[in-house]
């Protein structure tokens, strides 16, 4: 082909945009679509995950699953033009750019058989909010039947106050998932739906009518619900995420929790049961530490004090030398790591 024009360039016709991009859907390959992924790194991912599909596949008879999540920083956002309607032919158009007029928290506990929707909206999102919302289930939900919460690892889930509360009222019972594994919480396919038919196309003024257009979708949800069903077994997730980690494996790009996993599903395979770092086994509905159990192998995780706490701990630390500088009183500053020794 020769070169045509100044500085030697191909010419740009039909042949140059045929070439290239249609080579490359002739085989199938796409290079410019990127995906995220994130393995689990909790030493104890295998049994959470039999027990969450557990309760998916086998809901037990006399108690209530809800799942449980918060939707934090909900934006109330309003365009700086109104909304084009849709038209024939053309879809509905809104602004790129937007004023925002504050946030909104949504707690929501999502019922796993009649798929109705419980919500309560806040201003904030802390531990405080959150024991609001168990009391608010814990009166909706009748007495004879017992509740199973199935829920993140928020440290807004596990603060000691909780702790306490959760025991004074033994019928409800926490179930967390693995870290970093949010995909197993049904309710965050229900916050999906909320997002695609009312937040994005919404046009918010104030937190207030925010507030009433969530809390008239839910009702509107509540009048017809649509529970989701979950079908995939605990063995065929685990199968495929040991296949993902054969086929990234030869990369380096396993760490040692993922090899750990791996090598805790290859332990299945071959046994049919499961064990931890230690070597005690790992049945299929192990108990592990939840909201108010003991659990058998607790003590094979070190305990570790949550960010929020040492956080507090921390400010609590710098304003008391505040104010003792305040008063004149010398305070050594804290102590810092020197240079290293050679």
């Amino acid at each position: 082909m020769r070169r045509t024009g100044r500085r030697g360039r191909w010419p740009r016709g039909r042949a140059h945009a045929e070439r290239g991009p249609a080579d490359l859907a002739a085989y199938g390959l796409q290079p410019h679509r990127q995906e995220t992924f994130k393995l689990s790194k909790d030493p104890l991912f295998i049994a959470k995950v039999h027990d969450v599909v557990g309760l998916y596949l086998n809901p037990p008879e006399r108690a209530v699953v809800l799942w449980v999540d918060e939707k934090s920083q909900i934006q109330a956002l309003d365009r700086t033009q109104p909304i084009l309607p849709l038209l024939p032919a053309t879809p509905e158009r809104a602004t790129h750019d937007y004023k925002r007029h504050g946030t909104s928290s949504l707690d929501a506990a999502l019922d796993l058989t009649t798929g109705k929707v419980l919500g309560a909206l806040h201003r904030r999102h802390r531990a405080i909010e959150f024991k609001k919302f168990l009391k608010l289930i814990d009166d909706e939900v009748p007495a004879a039947l017992d509740v199973r919460l199935v829920l993140d690892n928020s440290c807004t889930h596990k603060t000691p106050a909780l702790q306490r509360w959760l025991k004074a009222h033994p019928r409800l019972v926490l179930r967390f998932t693995p870290t970093s594994s949010s995909w197993l919480n049904l309710v965050e396919r229900w916050f999906a739906e909320l997002t695609t038919k009312l937040l994005q196309r919404g046009a918010h003024r104030s937190v207030a009518a925010l507030n009433r257009d969530i809390r008239a979708w839910i009702e509107t949800w509540n009048d017809d619900p649509r529970p989701f069903v979950w079908t995939k077994p605990a063995e065929e997730i685990l199968d495929s995420i040991r296949r993902y980690c054969e086929r990234i494996n030869p990369s380096g790009h396993l760490a040692e929790p993922f090899q750990f996993l791996e090598a805790q599903v290859r332990e299945r395979d071959r046994h049919g049961a499961l064990s931890d770092r230690c070597g005690h086994p790992l049945g299929r509905a192990v108990p592990y530490v939840t909201g108010c159990e003991e659990a058998p192998h607790a003590g094979l995780q070190r305990k570790r004090v949550p960010f929020c706490a040492r956080r507090r701990s921390r400010r609590r630390d710098r304003a008391a030398r505040r104010r003792l500088r305040r008063r004149g009183v010398a305070t050594p500053s804290p102590a810092r790591p020197g240079p290293p020794v050679r």
